[in-house]
């Protein structure tokens, strides 16, 4: 467990580093601090213990916010301290944060599917949606950058081909070859850069304490489930009016909730 914490540290500091926003010595300080309580935490056998020093930890890791830090190994221990205490909503948003930043750790991907299976409220996708994960499965299997440098890959690779074929007329290189080719750079290029387009204009949130999803913009409005929406669900912010958001889920059900029961994506709560 020390060398988990060890090693989290260092990553940790070392982004700080690069960023050049705060201090090392001050940043030595707060990780230390951190560190130290997510070891205590990790410690003892009482969950409330436990809960005390992993909040401890949220709090030093918050300072980090406030000195307008920003990284991925950050959001990534800010997720697992509130997964650690059963806060399912700030995991999922923080855990959603860190995959925009380092989409290729295996650890943080298992972590984000853990606690997306502790949310209660569920909100299955239309068939239509099943059909297109089967059909576009790498889209959902293979990680963005790891899709983004295929395309950079075989989009080269693609001119490299078309410059031997004209430079050597007679190659006995034929033209599906040159076709295959461009087609994977084409479709690796076209998925990378959906998951681009909706991180730049597709505002996504998560929802983050137990909330009741009205059919308008007030609390007078009825509502449009029976039950509270639980904390961890996700969805998509169609507009923003007053202290109201309308929110698309992933079943394509729409409803409005209040904007103090959102976290939207790329903006820190750091009150």
């Amino acid at each position: 467990m020390k060398a988990v914490l060890f090693a989290a540290w260092a990553l940790t500091l070392w982004a700080i580093e690069a960023a050049a926003q705060i201090p090392r010595l001050e940043a030595e300080k707060i990780l230390a601090a951190a560190g130290s309580e997510m070891e205590k935490a990790a410690g003892v056998r009482r969950y409330e213990e436990s809960e005390r020093h992993l909040r401890a930890a949220i709090e030093e890791y918050r300072k980090l916010l406030l000195g307008g830090y920003r990284s991925g190994p950050l959001y990534y221990n800010l997720g697992n301290c509130h997964l650690r205490t059963h806060d399912v909503g700030e995991a999922v948003y923080w855990l959603r944060m860190a995959e925009r930043r380092i989409p290729n750790d295996g650890r943080l991907r298992a972590n984000l599917r853990f606690a997306r299976s502790q949310v209660r409220t569920k909100f299955p996708p239309p068939p239509s949606y099943e059909l297109l994960r089967t059909l576009l499965f790498f889209h959902f299997l293979i990680p963005l950058g790891a899709r983004w440098w295929t395309f950079i890959a075989f989009w080269n690779l693609f001119w490299i081909v078309v410059c031997v074929r004209v430079i050597r007329s007679k190659s006995p290189m034929g033209r599906w070859p040159i076709a295959a080719v461009f087609l994977i750079a084409a479709v690796f290029g076209l998925s990378s850069g959906w998951d681009l387009y909706r991180e730049k204009i597709i505002r996504e949130a998560v929802i983050v304490r137990d909330e009741i999803v009205r059919k308008g913009a007030a609390s007078t409005y009825e509502p449009v489930y029976a039950d509270p929406v639980s904390p961890g669900v996700e969805v998509e912010v169609l507009q923003k009016l007053e202290r109201y958001a309308e929110v698309r889920f992933t079943s394509g059900a729409t409803g409005w909730v209040p904007l103090a029961s959102l976290r939207i994506l790329d903006r820190e709560p750091l009150g």
